[in-house]
C-alpha cells in the first residue's frame, strides 16, 4: 500500500515528484525497500541495541558478536 500511494504521489506530480522539495522519492525508496527486505521492528531494535549501545544479545543467533567501536576521547 504505501509503494502504491508514493508511486501515484510521483505520477500525480509529475516531474516535481522526483523533486527534493517534494520528498516523495523518499518515500517510494523507503517504501521499496521495505517489499525488498520485509524487516520486522523486533530486528531493527535487536540491531540497535547490538552495534549501537553494545548491549547483549537479546536473542539466541549464530554468527561472530560486534566489536565495541573504541572512541577516541582526546577529540584527536
Amino acid at each position: 500500500m504505501a509503494l502504491r500511494s508514493a508511486d501515484v504521489c510521483i505520477e500525480v506530480h509529475g516531474g516535481n515528484g522526483f523533486t527534493e522539495e517534494y520528498g516523495f522519492l523518499d518515500m517510494y525508496n523507503g517504501a521499496r525497500l521495505l517489499k525488498t527486505a520485509p524487516v520486522s521492528r523486533e530486528m531493527i531494535l535487536n540491531f540497535v541495541s547490538e552495534w549501537d549501545l553494545g548491549l547483549p544479545r537479546s536473542y539466541e543467533g549464530g554468527g561472530p558478536r560486534p566489536r565495541r567501536l573504541r572512541v577516541n576521547r582526546t577529540g584527536c
